[in-house]
């Protein structure tokens, strides 16, 4: 188990650690911002802050409803602790260190059922992200390649499978079985796991609806194109998942952001600052309430 001092400064060095990476991407892509020139919009930059901040809140609710499920209990302040902190470790490369904050944070607990919780929770709220970018794309206002709409029935039909058959709890005790753990015998129920799907599609309406008042913040553009700007978020997001050892997939984002977007009304300046600008002010409201929750937790257990 790790000390109380080794927590301290393990939250420490996470901090510092998403720091430099965030100043790298600014430092990175500074050019593409001053190229841009754009004035933006504080109304719009506000609600873009503020929904993108409600999004983070009702995932880290989700996940102290879905943790309880794998009787991770924990108070609201220790669970945004763990949640917020834990999310910030995708900036290191590698992915695991996401399961090394939550280990740390739930001293006391199974590894095996933070392990499982966790993949619970990604499986359920890619699946949410998955259902969005499908509606977006069958009911877009441009053209996409057929190929790109086939794709995304496929991933609704697979995470289908995960969700609502026994798939996903034999894949999470095989998971266990390899790294030489007991397997898990209570899993949530597939009407929970139902649950979590539904809920998931809120936070994910709300970080599109942020991306798109940031979009709104730098041009005019019709609220009719508010769900394609999310598909196409969201789509980039989970592409940027699969470049394992990106942190967070800064770089791999962004890059299919700049392919995607010009093909709607938005200038490509627009979009570069846009896909820039939307990690600077999702990252800046994770810090801020990662800051909020873990000196909560301090006065707490004071």
């Amino acid at each position: 188990m790790s000390s109380p001092v080794t927590a301290k400064w393990y939250s420490r060095v996470l901090f510092i650690t998403v720091l430099v990476f965030v100043t790298w991407f600014v430092y990175s892509n500074i050019d593409k911002l001053q190229a841009g020139s754009f004035s933006f919009v504080p109304l719009y930059l506000a609600l873009s802050f503020m929904c993108v901040s409600l999004a983070h809140l009702i995932n880290m609710c989700v996940w102290k409803y879905l943790a309880s499920s794998y009787n991770l209990n924990a108070s609201m302040t220790k669970t945004g602790k763990a949640w917020f902190l834990s999310r910030l470790g995708r900036f290191v490369p590698g992915k695991i260190t996401i399961l090394l904050v939550r280990f740390n944070l739930y001293k006391g607990h199974s590894k095996k059922e933070v392990t499982a919780a966790t993949v619970t929770e990604y499986i359920a709220s890619l699946s949410a992200a998955g259902i969005i970018i499908f509606v977006s794309f069958a009911i877009n206002r441009f053209e996409l390649p057929s190929y790109i709409r086939f794709g995304a029935l496929i991933y609704v039909v697979l995470i289908a499978l995960l969700l609502f058959t026994n798939l996903l709890n034999r894949i999470i005790n095989k998971m266990l079985l390899l790294i030489r753990k007991q397997p898990i015998d209570v899993f949530p129920s597939r009407r929970k796991r139902l649950g979590y799907l539904v809920i998931y599609l809120l936070p994910v309406l709300l970080h599109g609806l942020s991306f798109y008042f940031l979009v709104r913040s730098l041009m005019e553009i019709d609220f009719t194109y508010y769900l394609t700007l999310t598909g196409i978020y969201y789509s980039s997001a989970m592409i940027g998942l699969l470049a394992f050892f990106a942190p967070s997939g800064i770089g791999v984002r962004e890059g299919i952001m700049f392919l995607f977007l010009p093909l709607m009304i938005i200038p490509e300046p627009v979009v570069i600052t846009a896909a820039v600008m939307i990690r600077l002010v999702s990252t800046a409201a994770e810090l801020l309430l990662a800051g909020v929750f873990t000196l909560a937790d301090r006065s707490t257990s004071d």
